[in-house]
């Protein structure tokens, strides 16, 4: 991830909550088995996602999530490692950040926008089907995105 960084990335902020439960549900969706593969997330500013916006795809603008892939095998870990996942928080809008990690893994794993929103909406339905996490309830704000 370093090299898509012309200066020191922010220091990362705790963890996305439930990120493994995301990454397992998002894999099994799509029929994938979660132990062969391994993403990265990366929380930034919105001055940092617009530098890595206008580097790699030539937008002069801030974004909510971009997706790097890699798609290379470690054999250190036995895993695919399908890339890093960029999400800023200043420019997630209504979306959760457990909205953007979906939406940016589905694009490591190669899908369009068109084809994930049927996958986003049963990873997020699952995840909040098993209430892994305090925050996610029926009528919490995940579960109004993926309606």
């Amino acid at each position: 991830m370093k090299e898509l960084f012309e200066t020191t990335p922010s220091p990362l902020v705790p963890p996305l909550r439930s990120k493994g439960e995301l990454f397992d549900a998002a894999c099994v969706a799509v029929g994938k088995n979660p132990n062969d593969f391994n993403a990265e997330v990366h929380f930034v500013t919105s001055d940092e996602i617009r530098a890595l916006n206008k580097k790699w795809r030539g937008k002069d603008e801030p974004t909510d999530v971009l997706s790097f892939p890699l798609g290379d095998f470690n054999p250190a870990t036995g895993k695919t490692e399908l890339g890093d996942i960029v999400i800023c928080r200043e420019c997630a809008g209504e979306f959760s950040e457990e909205f953007l990690y979906l939406h940016g893994l589905l694009h490591l794993m190669g899908y369009t926008h068109k084809e994930m929103d049927a996958i986003i909406k049963e990873a997020m339905q699952s995840v909040v089907a098993r209430n892994t996490f305090g925050r996610l309830s029926a009528g919490s704000a995940i579960q109004e995105e993926i309606e």
